[in-house]
């Protein structure tokens, strides 16, 4: 089983000092085409702390990969959205089964 967790930092506060994100996942297969997906799977929102942090986003992503799953290179994929600049920020790992 692979846990995932999404760590956030660099977010940009609203005029009142608020900060809201979001992220959409997805999981490629060995042969590069999606298997899973959600598009705001994850997210937070809050005042920004005034020291600069990581953050972790509600929930984790966990992951099983069955016997009868193909060998081969997994790829998660993930797309924080800040919601207050417009920014989007796009990360994946691969990992190999």
């Amino acid at each position: 089983m692979l846990v995932a967790a999404f760590l956030v930092t660099g977010l940009t506060p609203n005029e009142t000092g608020r900060y809201r994100y979001l992220i959409n996942t997805y999981v490629l297969g060995p042969d590069d085409k999606p298997i899973w997906g959600q598009r705001s799977y994850a997210s937070g929102e809050g005042v920004l702390p005034k020291k600069p942090m990581l953050m972790m986003a509600d929930p984790t992503l966990g992951f099983i990969l069955e016997p009868s799953d193909p060998a081969g290179i997994y790829t998660v994929v993930a797309q924080v959205n800040n919601l207050v600049s417009e920014k989007n920020l796009m990360v994946a790992i691969q990992l190999n089964s």
